[in-house]
């Protein structure tokens, strides 16, 4: 194996292989000021997300919304999944905080419903599981779903915050009419 700079090449190289990795490596060298200027960015917190809430735990939910309207979000709660893909089709959020578990019809359902719609309506919208199932499968199945990520309860307030920063700034930098509410059939 031979190690160019950042980048690995198994022997025997092919052209295209040796020009791929000369063009990552002046690639790289051509933009460590874009890079520093989006690492700056990143760090900063964003503020004034309008985030949708599905929980049906009436103590959960007041705790979130607190944290979240702590940190200058406009947060809207709903119970159950029904009621969270309504609230997209109606309203523009720039992501969604999923429970699992909810009447009437679950997180992963919704989720399901969401993603469907928005092959009709265009768009994106950021899912993020919030839940209390813990087990790689569990995660899997909100992938599976159409979640962007997934944060198992007990969570950290600055995970929770990095996670929704995460996914809304990398989903803003798709083309897409994300923010707007979906547009149904």
């Amino acid at each position: 194996m031979a190690r160019v700079g950042a980048v690995c090449l198994t022997k025997p190289v092919t052209s295209n292989e040796r020009k791929g990795a000369l063009r990552e490596l002046f690639d790289r060298q051509c933009r460590p000021h874009a890079d520093a200027q989006q690492a700056s960015e990143a760090r900063e917190p964003l503020t004034g997300l309008r985030i949708l809430f599905a929980e049906d735990n009436p103590v959960i939910e007041k705790l979130v919304l607190e944290l979240l309207e702590s940190r200058g979000h406009i947060a809207r709660s709903v119970s159950d999944g029904r009621q969270a893909v309504a609230g997209v089709t109606c309203e523009r959020f720039d992501a969604v905080l999923m429970d699992i578990q909810m009447p009437e019809l679950d997180g992963i359902e919704a989720t399901r419903c969401i993603r469907e719609l928005e092959k009709y309506g265009g768009g994106h919208i950021p899912i993020i599981a919030l839940t209390a199932h813990a087990m790689k499968a569990d995660q899997e199945r909100c992938f599976a779903a159409g979640m962007d990520a997934y944060i198992a309860k007990l969570i950290t307030v600055d995970r929770l915050f990095r996670i929704i920063d995460e996914q809304v700034r990398s989903h803003r930098s798709v083309p897409e009419t994300d923010s707007a509410p979906l547009n149904l059939p």
